[in-house]
Parts: C-alpha cells; sequence; structure tokens
C-alpha cells in the first residue's frame, strides 16, 4: 500500500476488537499501529462510531458513572459590585482579575454572564481616558 492511499474503515468484527481492545485500556497509537492509521485516524473513527474516549493517559474506561465521580468545580468568589464599579471606572479586566483573585479568562466569563460589555483596548483606553479627566475636573476651583 503507498504512503498516502486511504486505508478504509475497520467493519464487523474488526471495528467490535478495536472497541473491545480500546475499552480494556490499549491506547489510540497502539491500535492506529495495528490498523496501519495515525491516532487521530483512529479518534476520527471512534467518534464516528460513537464511542467514547479518555481524556486521559490512564487505562480507566471512559464511563458515565467515572466522570460522575469528579469533583465539581466551586464558583470563585469575585465581589461583583466591586468589578462593576472598577469596569465602570475604566479598569481593565486584567487588573480587576488580578485584584479578585482570579483569571482574566474567568473574570471574561462573568461578565458575560453578568451582562457586562467586555472592552477592546480602544474602548478600554477611552474609558480610562475619561476616568482621569473626570477626577481632574473635580480639583478644579473654577468651573
Amino acid at each position: 500500500m503507498g504512503k498516502f492511499e486511504k486505508i478504509p474503515e475497520p467493519v464487523g468484527s474488526a471495528r467490535a476488537d478495536l472497541i473491545a481492545a480500546y475499552a480494556a485500556g490499549a491506547s489510540l497509537k497502539k491500535l492506529g499501529r495495528q490498523v496501519g492509521v495515525s491516532a487521530p485516524t483512529m479518534s476520527t473513527w471512534f467518534d464516528r462510531w460513537g464511542v467514547l474516549k479518555r481524556k486521559n493517559k490512564s487505562s480507566r474506561p471512559a464511563t458515565p458513572e467515572f466522570h460522575s465521580r469528579l469533583p465539581e468545580r466551586e464558583p470563585p468568589e469575585v465581589d461583583r459590585a466591586l468589578v462593576e464599579k472598577q469596569h465602570a471606572e475604566g479598569v481593565g479586566l486584567g487588573r480587576i482579575a488580578k485584584q479578585q483573585g482570579v483569571t482574566p479568562h474567568c473574570l471574561r466569563a462573568l461578565y458575560r454572564a453578568w451582562g457586562l460589555h467586555i472592552r477592546n483596548p480602544r474602548e478600554a483606553a477611552a474609558a480610562r481616558w475619561e476616568a482621569e479627566n473626570q477626577k481632574l475636573n473635580s480639583y478644579r476651583l473654577f468651573p
């Protein structure tokens, strides 16, 4: 068989044997070597066949019971009022995230959940400039 010739998908008992070997703990790479395809091709085939794949390299089977035993992640403790106040003042998302002890990605997800507008860099600069001007104007003696 040539280097780039398409290898047909296994059917019948060959497919069942591959699925059984994977359920027993064989890796996609090992199974792919047996059939003569790459691990990504095996992954594609398993997706088509509806086989649940393991998330990690362990030999544990990917069963719904296994995944239900994984711990639930607790939502981070973020002071929403303070975040909204700082956001309105023009403080950047990264700086707010650092102060709250969360990642910017996490804070961005909270912004979406709360309906806050995620500013692009130009909007953020304009908001900071406006907030700075308001502070300076408050110090003026004569309006």
